[in-house]
């Protein structure tokens, strides 16, 4: 009986043994889980892939999975769709910030944005909040790539509410807040009242109160290219983070995308 039992354990030993050695083997070559795949196909190794990543978790560049097509110059509708998205999304915890949409029944202020346009909520939506989105001719110009500077000064709106009255009316100030780029002289007096003011908010605010969108979008620059079109990444990064329209950053401080999240 002794023998049978002995015979018994050696074999369940062995069986056992050669189990812990199938284990450790799987263990050691399981590979590390993959890295997340990113939300688009063709932004691996952009600057601005956790941006896009982030937002579109925030169901702001929907659905995934297609391309994203980073370096396409952004439509002047797209960009203003975006961030009225952006905005309602990054500030969803706190909805009298958010800048709410156009109804139905409110007035064109643009006469080639009519209400049956599908983005007309957006657009007259931040028109009526008092954001400058159009021209003086009354045009939105809805199909046209959006500039650097008309981004940035829409932005700046959105940001830190209205120009400052003294950079508003005195251009040559409005010129002198903005950093030294070498051609910051050709940014459109139409616009820099309203960058020159948001810019001059984010100074000498501490690291978590800064909006930081101009080294966030562009990256360290001399020359801002004023008129040059603003490219997909380059308007996911700058909307990734943004104000509550008020000029004291200090008390007001930004959120951004990954603060939504996390909420």
């Amino acid at each position: 009986m002794r023998k049978i039992v002995a015979v018994f354990l050696s074999a369940f030993l062995a069986t056992a043994c050669s189990h812990g050695r199938h284990s450790e083997q799987a263990m050691a070559t399981a590979t590390p889980s993959p890295a997340p795949t990113p939300a688009f196909r063709d932004i691996q190794g952009e600057n601005a892939a956790l941006f896009i990543d982030q937002l579109t978790q925030l169901q702001i560049f929907w659905p995934p999975g297609g391309l994203f097509e980073p370096q396409r110059p952004v439509l002047r509708r797209e960009f203003v769709r975006w961030l009225m998205h952006a905005d309602a999304a990054i500030w969803a915890n706190n909805t009298a910030v958010a800048i709410p949409p156009a109804g139905a029944d409110a007035k064109a202020s643009f006469a080639d944005v009519p209400a049956s346009d599908p983005d007309f909520a957006a657009i007259e939506g931040m028109q009526d909040a008092g954001i400058a989105v159009g021209f003086p001719d009354g045009r939105f110009r809805p199909n046209d790539p959006i500039s650097r500077e008309a981004a940035l000064a829409i932005k700046a709106y959105v940001d830190c509410g209205a120009p400052d009255p003294l950079l508003a009316g005195d251009v040559a100030q409005a010129y002198y807040e903005l950093p030294h780029w070498r051609d910051a002289r050709n940014i459109s007096h139409s616009y820099v009242a309203a960058i020159g003011s948001c810019l001059l908010q984010d100074q000498g605010t501490t690291p978590e109160h800064q909006l930081n969108t101009i080294a966030r979008t562009f990256g360290s620059i001399d020359a801002l290219e004023p008129r040059r079109d603003l490219d997909r990444a380059e308007a996911a990064a700058m909307i990734w983070k943004i104000g509550e329209r008020k000029p004291d950053l200090t008390n007001f401080p930004p959120r951004s995308a990954a603060d939504a999240l996390q909420q």
